[in-house]
C-alpha cells in the first residue's frame, strides 16, 4: 500500500478550510473535512484514480476532486505527497509547492 504525506502548505489549506466552513457550521466543517480525508486515504489504495493535470507535463502530477475543492498530489514508487488543497475556482499558478516545479 502507498504511504500518504501532506505538504505543509496542505495542512495549513485543510485548517484554513475548516476554519472557513466552520464559521457557519462547525458540524459541516468537521463532515467535510472527514469526507476530504476519506477520499485521500482511498489514493493509498488507488494512486491513480485522480485525474492528470491538463497544464502540467508531468504525469505523476494529479488532482482528485472533492468539490468544491481540488487535492493536488504527486505520485512517487511507495509516496503519495499531497502539495495543496484548492477551492477548485483558485489558479493552480497560485500554489506555494508546486509538485512540479521542483527538481
Amino acid at each position: 500500500m502507498t504511504q500518504i504525506e501532506w505538504s505543509n502548505e496542505a495542512v495549513t489549506h485543510l485548517a484554513q478550510i475548516h476554519s472557513f466552513i466552520a464559521a457557519d457550521s462547525p458540524h459541516y466543517a468537521e463532515k467535510f473535512i472527514l469526507e476530504l480525508m476519506n477520499a485521500v486515504d482511498r489514493l493509498a489504495s488507488f494512486p491513480e484514480m485522480g485525474r492528470q493535470l491538463p497544464d502540467v507535463a508531468d504525469p505523476s502530477v494529479r488532482e482528485l476532486v472533492v468539490p468544491p475543492y481540488r487535492v493536488v498530489y504527486q505520485v512517487g514508487g511507495s509516496v503519495i505527497s499531497i502539495a495543496a488543497v484548492v477551492h477548485s475556482s483558485r489558479d493552480l499558478n497560485s500554489i506555494e509547492n508546486k509538485p512540479w516545479d521542483r527538481k
